[in-house]
This record gives C-alpha cells, structure tokens and sequence, in this order.
C-alpha cells in the first residue's frame, strides 16, 4: 500500500486549512479521510497530484466548506434531539413519580397516622 510523505499530508493539511475548515476534529478526520483516498489511488497506477485532484472533486461543488456545513447542520441537529429526549424522560419520569405519590397518599396516607398513634399507645403502655 503506497504511504503519504510528510510534505504532502502537510500539504494535504493546509489545504484544508485554506477552506475553511475550522474545527479541529473535523480537519483531523477530513485529513484521514483524503491521505487514505489518495493512497487508495495511488496503489492503483494514480500520481499523487491526480489522485488528491480527484479526491478533492469528490467533495462536490461546495467542497470542503459544504462538508463543514453539513457537520455543523448534523451535530445541532443531535444535540437538539438530545435535548428533546431528555426533556421527555424527565418529563416521564416526573409524571410516574406524582402518580405514584398521589396513589401512596391514597393508600397508605391516613393508615399511617393512625399506626403511629396505636404505636405511640403501645410505647406507653410497655414503659
């Protein structure tokens, strides 16, 4: 498998820089993604320029900003489903929690006053 040197996935890094990308992670992974497109290509005859050529063409016409985008667009999109689930969790969690409350106050509200009474009668009646 052919590998990438030092100077093109340097080059590779700054031109991704050069695009837009800010975020880290995403330029990490981007990164990986076109080294291991390129060698792909590479192992099969390609030079490096006409394999980065025809890896960068994949992106599409918005190119690398596009995927940014897209990244952004898809992890708010998460994290305000996220949001919802938790909200409603908590929200079933607190219904199940009154429910239950109100049955035990039904239940065993008023029973519990008077075993304490009968107790306290008993506790008297030993001492």
């Amino acid at each position: 498998m052919s590998e990438l040197n030092e100077q093109q996935v340097a080059l590779i890094s700054a031109y991704i820089k050069q695009h837009g990308i800010a975020q880290n992670t995403l330029h990490d992974d981007l990164l990986d993604h076109v080294c291991t497109s390129i060698e792909r290509q590479m192992d099969e005859g390609k030079s490096f320029e006409a394999a980065f050529e025809q890896t960068i063409k994949l992106f599409g016409p918005g190119g690398l900003k596009q995927v940014q985008q897209q990244t952004f667009e898809l992890l708010t999109e998460m994290n305000e489903n996220m949001k919802k689930v938790a909200s409603f969790s908590i929200g079933i969690v607190l219904s199940i929690y009154t429910f239950l409350s109100i049955v035990a106050l039904f239940l065993f509200g008023r029973n519990v006053n008077s075993d304490t009474n009968v107790l306290k009668n008993v506790n008297f009646e030993i001492s």
